[in-house]
């Protein structure tokens, strides 16, 4: 039998290379949108779980150590944690005040910064806010500690109840991630 030789015409290449074009435009472009699918997943899931963790030590733990607000500000010296409770559930009168004062004063900055760290919020971008509301849905307390901006697409927002003088309220800590940053 003797050998033969193929033969390749021009259209035959022609296709070929057009489809494995295409097929390679196409794994490139859904692997970058897949990426970036997962990371903005992974940066909400990392928010939740932050806030979660921020929130539920602000409502049902006293901090470390637990006298933390006879200090003269929140900071790392003072507090290894933050904790608004006296017992679980029942939010502290005098540390329910100390933080919401530190937090709206003159020394913003450096208050806000350090307790967001204690509260787990330390990484680049993070932000928070935390209001209170009472039964009537009417805010009682709020940080003006740092301004939602419109552009920010990364939140998370928990609540939890809890008891404060007496009554029943409502806490709301928002965070979010300053895509800028």
């Amino acid at each position: 039998m003797a050998k033969t030789r193929g033969q390749i015409f021009s259209m035959d290449m022609l296709f070929a290379s057009t489809v494995t074009l295409f097929l390679f435009v196409t794994l490139v472009v859904t692997s970058d949108m897949v990426y970036f699918s997962f990371s903005a997943d992974g940066t909400r899931a990392e928010l939740q779980d932050a806030a979660l963790s921020a929130a539920d030590a602000l409502v049902s733990t006293p901090g470390t150590p637990s006298n933390w607000s006879e200090s003269q500000s929140i900071d790392g010296t003072a507090a290894a944690m933050l904790g608004l409770a006296s017992s679980r559930g029942v939010l502290d009168a005098d540390k329910v005040a100390k933080f919401f004062v530190s937090l709206n004063t003159t020394t913003l900055n450096s208050n806000y910064t350090n307790a967001r760290t204690l509260l787990g919020l330390g990484r680049p971008g993070y932000n928070f806010s935390l209001s209170v509301y009472n039964s009537s849905n009417d805010r009682i307390l709020n940080t003006n500690a740092s301004i939602f901006p419109a552009g920010a697409n990364s939140t998370a927002s928990v609540q939890r109840y809890a008891v404060y003088n007496g009554s029943v309220v409502r806490v709301n800590l928002r965070v979010w991630k300053d895509e800028n940053v």
